[in-house]
């Protein structure tokens, strides 16, 4: 990609930007020169009629290639669809994205930093981002949907991930990890990847909270682990440390059930009622 143009989600009339009028429904920028806006009523309108639709800055033309949303993204009808920003340079969410009728999957690839600094709330749809470094601000809601976090930088929990019966799957390839926030599933599964030789840290803050699901660290490469938030399941499941670990202040729970802690040297602790 060479000098792609950057694109403004935002209540400004849409200017410089290609609708292919297709479904999924495409839009990316015209000309070079002058960034692009797409009018986010017209988007909203075509989520709301249960269109797909992939904003892109692929058009090998003269800005950052950046994808940044400044006003609220909201599906309010139709059938499942998905949403996916293609940035050649980095995504910044400044306002939420939500739907309340209908799975909105948000399908996020950036060639640089992607920063979620508004609510995502999804109704039962996945959330995916890959790109370099990332950080969330603001809350992610699947509520049943998957949250898939597949980044080569620095990843930074810094606000609540929810995802229900969704698998939670973080993993930096090449960085480290800090979780500042909550992780919460009920039979979903969390697994944790920090890259090789690099350090998964979870803070106090940072609980992880499943039902029926299992927590699992360390399960592709020889990263560490610094825990000092509670890592807890509530009935059943199983928590596996693969590599080395140090605990802090956090705790680790199995309240009930049948689960299932396993150490780096790979000796089970089994608890449960007798």
């Amino acid at each position: 990609l060479i000098d792609p143009t950057s694109v403004t989600i935002s209540s400004a009339a849409t200017a410089n930007m290609d609708d292919d009028l297709g479904s999924p429904r495409t839009f990316s920028p015209t000309a070079a020169g002058t960034p692009a806006t797409l009018n986010v009523a017209t988007l909203n309108t075509a989520l709301t009629a249960g269109t797909s639709v992939t904003i892109d800055t692929i058009s090998g033309l003269s800005e950052a290639g950046l994808i940044t949303v400044s006003n609220a993204i909201a599906k309010t009808g139709g059938a499942d669809c998905s949403l996916t920003l293609n940035a050649a340079g980095g995504i910044t969410i400044s306002a939420g994205i939500s739907a309340s009728s209908g799975k909105l999957n948000l399908i996020l690839t950036a060639g640089g930093a992607v920063a979620p600094n508004g609510a995502i709330a999804l109704l039962g749809g996945d959330f995916s981002s890959t790109g370099t470094t990332f950080n969330n601000t603001t809350t992610i809601t699947t509520s049943g949907g998957g949250i898939t976090i597949n980044h080569s930088g620095a990843i930074t929990i810094g606000a609540a991930l929810s995802s229900g019966a969704g698998n939670v799957d973080i993993d930096s390839t090449a960085s480290t990890i800090a979780l500042n926030s909550t992780i919460t599933t009920t039979t979903g599964n969390v697994t944790i990847d920090s890259g090789a030789s690099q350090v998964t840290t979870v803070a106090a803050a940072g609980d992880i909270t499943t039902t029926t699901g299992t927590v699992t660290f360390g399960a592709a490469r020889a990263d560490t682990l610094t825990t000092s938030g509670d890592i807890t399941i509530s009935t059943g499941g199983n928590i596996t440390f693969n590599r080395a670990v140090t605990l802090g202040t956090g705790a680790v729970i199995l309240n009930a059930g049948t689960g299932t802690i396993t150490t780096v040297a790979g000796t089970g602790v089994p608890l449960g009622p007798s």
